[in-house]
């Protein structure tokens, strides 16, 4: 079946704090994945503000473009809306909300079809925001997941060089007592670091929605963090990667 990727989004759900990791005086962008009709996967990012308003983003996983959203919140419903040409062209209702598990069911109805297809969506993290910003207050949201999918590509392609020249050092692997404190040092242990599991599981990483906190951003549940760092010409650098840690 072919997809109309122009939406608006419908969830009649009571707010909850677990629901929507929402607290009045934190802005939070809340994170969701699930599957419609049991095989097309998305990822769903929103972030509800205190003036009842929100936006966000949603992403078809196999196809990696983001969606822009935008709706009204209130303590009783929240909605999320996506035009096509001004007009709406599908909707996600929710028929069913767990308020233990943060899990949301109901079904996609497409409108000009009328067709409709099951869904199934459950939070996976909360991120707080910064002036509607989900990683920095300096760099934008897009130069932050520019890098991490530098990343990516570079150690799915063994780009030795280009992770040497991304690394803040030192760094070390301690389970076997290597202390590594430049690019050269980096390049000459690079095969120990960058192992075939590291990049089968950065293979099916998402890029996009990363977790964040104080310690950084991570990418590939956390076998790479990076930040940005204070004073350095080139802002972003890779602090941990595979079994390479930081040296504190």
């Amino acid at each position: 079946m072919r997809f109309q990727y122009k939406l608006v989004i419908i969830f009649w759900v009571t707010l909850s704090t677990y629901a929507f990791g929402y607290n009045p005086d934190v802005a939070m962008y809340n994170n969701y994945e699930g599957l419609i009709d049991n095989k097309y996967k998305i990822t769903l990012s929103i972030l509800p503000m205190k003036n009842g308003t929100l936006t966000g983003d949603y992403v078809y996983d196999k196809i990696g473009k983001k969606i822009k959203l935008s709706g009204n919140w209130n303590d009783q419903h929240i909605q999320i809306n996506e035009l096509n040409k001004n007009s709406i062209s599908a909707t996600f209702i929710s028929s069913d909300f767990n308020d233990n598990s943060g899990v949301i069911v109901g079904y996609w109805h497409n409108l000009k079809s009328n067709s409709k297809l099951a869904f199934k969506l459950r939070h996976i993290s909360s991120t707080s925001a910064i002036n509607k910003k989900r990683y920095s207050s300096t760099l934008s949201d897009e130069q932050i997941e520019s890098f991490a999918n530098d990343i990516k590509s570079a150690v799915i392609h063994r780009d030795y060089n280009w992770l040497s020249n991304n690394l803040r050092y030192p760094i070390q692997i301690k389970s076997l007592d290597i202390h590594i404190k430049n690019k050269v040092e980096f390049i000459n242990n690079a095969k120990l670091i960058i192992t075939n599991e590291l990049i089968s599981n950065l293979k099916s990483a998402r890029t996009f929605f990363l977790f964040c906190n104080s310690d950084g951003i991570s990418l590939s549940n956390g076998e790479i963090w990076f930040s940005e760092i204070e004073g350095n010409e080139q802002k972003l650098k890779i602090l941990k990667i595979g079994s390479a840690t930081p040296v504190w």
